[in-house]
């Protein structure tokens, strides 16, 4: 079955846009570090993240930058992946 010239075009320029997302949606951002989605935007107001809208389905969902985000949860350490233990001296 040969798919018409405009289909192929259309389907090119989704595979391109395609997960090459620079963003999170609140959703996502909330279930990375175990919090509602409700508490993200406090959370990147206080860590200096930049926040957005994009339009996904016809809805209007928030989204923080990625790459933001991804530094705060590093540098405060809520994946527990660069935990330094200081002893103390005794």
């Amino acid at each position: 079955m040969k798919r018409s010239n405009e289909y192929n075009q259309t389907k090119k320029v989704i595979d391109m846009t395609k997960k090459q997302d620079k963003f999170l949606t609140y959703k996502e951002a909330g279930k990375e570090i175990n919090i509602g989605s409700s508490s993200i935007s406090t959370f990147a107001k206080k860590h200096n993240i930049r926040r957005g809208t994009v339009v996904i389905g016809g809805r209007n969902v928030r989204v923080v930058d990625k790459n933001q985000f991804e530094y705060a949860i590093y540098k405060k350490n809520y994946l527990r992946n660069n935990d330094k233990v200081v002893w103390d001296e005794s």
